[in-house]
């Protein structure tokens, strides 16, 4: 029986996104196509004060002209100039991505970035997903959903407040004649901050350039952009939460993560050292920061025992008059 072509389509869609939106954060959308379901593995809760939605997702043509013109093209090489411009005069989809800020170390941050085979690693530690992710080059991934759909993902220009993500997937099905293969471009843009407190805060959004094959698939993709918009936006804030989870992970629960990094496959065997010692580096920064704290607050703490006496001192001679007054007043 034929799959209708609006349901290959979204999931099509979706996959070729998660693997872009994979390689770019390290998180799958596959989990879009199951339940949410809540997983005991997972060592912190997301807490809804520190994660904020600066702004909400938007399609507007206008967004994307603006979008468009804040890529890096100049800094591409040609052959990549060459592959963004195919996407680009082939446009089906866009959409401008939630901007999420939230608290992490900034390091956990660049090192998930870097490194996002690490993390669809430990996703499957968790038994979140069974995504799977390979690193075949300096800045290059191939990607397997598990269910015909496989991708291969370049990083066309990487800085510390950039990345550009080409990623192109293949989607095959024995229901249809012929795999359907498509491009997406990525474009994460990142802020380092500093929050009111002193702690460290990323800021952060995305945005996604879709290709579609054919008309046909490209009206179907239209038709359900409705839903898969939704989908995206949410995935993308799940993305920002596990970031957050991992940095808290580090400073909390440092043990868990060094665990977890044992456990690890389809990674090279030096990223599990990497995120140990990126956990050690996380945690020494914490313990250095919240003992400045302590320190400062035992400050204020001798300050306050200081100004005490002085202010008892102040009132003493106020003291002994009274009483002093109060015989001169019963002298017969």
């Amino acid at each position: 029986m034929p799959v209708p072509a609006d349901v290959t389509c979204r999931r099509w869609i979706i996959v070729l996104l998660g693997c872009g939106l994979t390689t770019v954060m390290g998180f799958s959308l596959e989990g879009a196509e199951r339940s949410d379901r809540e997983s005991s593995a997972k060592p912190l809760s997301s807490d809804n004060a520190r994660m904020k939605t600066l702004t909400p997702g938007t399609s507007s043509s206008d967004v994307r002209t603006r979008c468009i013109k804040r890529l890096p093209y100049h800094k591409l090489s040609k052959k990549n100039r060459r592959e963004v411009d195919e996407i680009l005069d082939n446009i089906s989809l866009f959409r401008q991505l939630p901007t999420y800020e939230f608290e992490t170390h900034h390091d956990a941050y660049r090192y998930f970035t870097n490194h996002p085979d690490v993390a669809v690693s430990i996703w499957r530690v968790m038994k979140i997903s069974q995504f799977q992710m390979f690193q075949t080059g300096r800045d290059n991934f191939e990607a397997d959903a598990g269910d015909g759909t496989v991708g291969t993902i370049d990083v066309l220009y990487r800085s510390p407040s950039q990345n550009l993500i080409l990623c192109e997937g293949t989607y095959k099905t024995p229901f249809l004649p012929k795999p359907i293969t498509a491009k997406a471009l990525i474009h994460l843009q990142s802020e380092y901050r500093t929050g009111k407190s002193g702690e460290s805060v990323i800021r952060h959004r995305a945005d996604l350039f879709v290709a579609l094959p054919s008309q046909t698939v490209e009206a179907a993709a239209i038709l359900i952009s409705p839903l898969s918009n939704v989908i995206i936006d949410r995935n993308f804030h799940d993305i920002s939460v596990f970031i957050h989870m991992m940095s808290m992970a580090m400073t909390h629960q440092p043990g868990w993560v060094e665990q977890t990094a044992r456990q690890m496959d389809g990674v090279v065997k030096v990223r599990r050292a990497e995120l140990i010692d990126i956990t050690a580096k996380v945690y020494a920064d914490w313990l250095r920061e919240n003992r400045m704290e302590t320190i400062s607050a035992d400050l204020r703490q001798v300050d306050a025992e200081v100004d005490q006496p002085q202010e008892s001192i102040e009132r003493e001679p106020e003291r002994l008059r009274s009483p002093s007054r109060e015989r001169t007043a019963n002298r017969p």
